[in-house]
């Protein structure tokens, strides 16, 4: 559609040369707009600025033109209750430009704190309540088997004189900035930063790990760092494994919890499946087994493969 100009007689004699002919047409809309709802204030407004000079054209002009439109659409009167209405009016107009989706809410520096949906956003994709005991032969089959903890020497740790005075130590600089101490029994391998964090990580239970920390600690002792502490101690993650005793049809479990569930067979064979509370990461298989990550105890593993057993049923083939 071709533009329409408004010509130069249609417009106010009163309003600036800026605003004649050769201006652009939303200009023109704009200023004839205002000057029709707010009557003689606009063009009066419009005089006072003509007669200033015709310097101040342009942008300007526009701006001004918008705020006599918006004063023309709020009542005049704003005694009492008139006032709050036409306040509310403008406030709801320009409570429109605000963002809709949840996203740009959250990134909105406008949008005070206590209307940021937090607490509600993902609440939906949280498992159900379990209604159902879980059965003998899946509970007997839960069984934790690698287990990750971290703890504190409280000191700085000279990596090259542990790797020369430690047995089974391993440092290389060029691939990690940490020493690296296998222990043979029980099995756990143990890694050793200069800052003195240690982790530790084996397929050992809760009493044996703890027991494979404090050797490394002693293992360090004997190194020639005598300040050492055993310090911070707490289990980070616990993986477990369960068997369902039946195989999954993991392509309708992925298409019906498309939110928790991902599933790429061309990519691999299993199914991961996440959840908010309690915030687990299960894997699954089409054979029903199961493997269960991000919890530190065996009593919170259980709760959640008895959350996880009446979906995985439905999908029994």
């Amino acid at each position: 559609m071709e533009e329409l100009l408004l010509p130069a007689a249609a417009l106010p004699a009163a309003l600036p040369e800026g605003f004649g002919v050769g201006a652009s047409s939303s200009s023109n809309s704009i200023v004839a707009a205002a000057a029709a709802e707010g009557g003689g204030g606009g063009r009066d407004s419009a005089g006072d600025e003509a007669a200033g000079g015709s310097d101040g054209l342009g942008l300007d002009g526009d701006i001004d033109a918008l705020c006599q439109l918006i004063s023309a659409r709020v009542p005049s009167s704003r005694e009492g209750s008139e006032a709050g209405a036409g306040e509310g009016d403008l406030d709801e107009l320009l409570g429109a430009l605000a963002p809709s989706s949840p996203l740009a809410q959250r990134l909105s520096p406008r949008l005070s704190p206590s209307a940021m949906p937090l607490d509600g956003l993902g609440a939906d994709t949280d498992l159900p309540e379990p209604t159902l005991a879980l059965p003998a032969e899946v509970a007997t089959s839960v069984k934790g088997f690698s287990m990750i903890a971290k703890f504190n020497l409280r000191c700085e740790v000279d990596l090259r004189q542990v790797t020369f005075r430690v047995r089974h130590a391993e440092f290389n600089p060029r691939k990690h900035s940490s020493v690296t101490i296998r222990l043979i029994e029980p099995r756990v391998t143990a890694l050793v930063r200069a800052s003195g964090s240690c982790t530790v990580a084996g397929t050992v239970d809760e009493d044996a790990l703890k027991l494979s920390a404090k050797k490394v600690v002693r293992l360090i002792q004997l190194s020639g760092h005598e300040e050492v502490r055993f310090c911070g101690y707490k289990v980070v993650c616990m993986m477990a494994k369960a068997s369902m005793g039946f195989p999954i049809r993991l392509d309708q479990l992925a298409a019906k919890w498309r939110r928790n569930a991902l599933y790429e067979p061309e990519v691999y064979c299993g199914c991961v499946f996440k959840t908010m509370r309690p915030r687990v990461t299960y894997l699954l298989t089409a054979g029903g087994k199961v493997m269960v990550s991000g919890l530190t105890n065996m009593k919170d593993i259980n709760e959640a493969v008895k959350r996880i057993h009446p979906i995985l049923s439905e999908f029994r083939s």
